[in-house]
């Protein structure tokens, strides 16, 4: 079995390591406060899932979005 996360493939030797590379994500995003004008900022993730045609299941995908986090920018 292989996983492909992030564009770099994974090939889990227990079931156990497949369902941590699946479902335990923790994603850091880094943003420059350069890019962000002073005051008030609503940010969400955008998160994408898919998976091809198997013996087993067929083609789907799955979008969700991340509760929204809110920020101030200070100059």
């Amino acid at each position: 079995m292989s996983i492909v996360k992030d564009e770099t493939p994974f090939y889990p030797l227990t079931e156990e390591e497949a369902k941590s590379i699946l479902f335990d994500v923790n994603k850091v995003i880094e943003l420059s406060g350069e890019e962000l004008a002073s005051g008030a900022h609503k940010l969400s993730a955008d998160i994408r899932v898919h998976w091809g045609k198997h013996d087993y299941t067929e083609p789907a995908e799955v979008v969700a979005r991340s509760n929204e986090v809110e920020m101030r920018a200070v100059a």
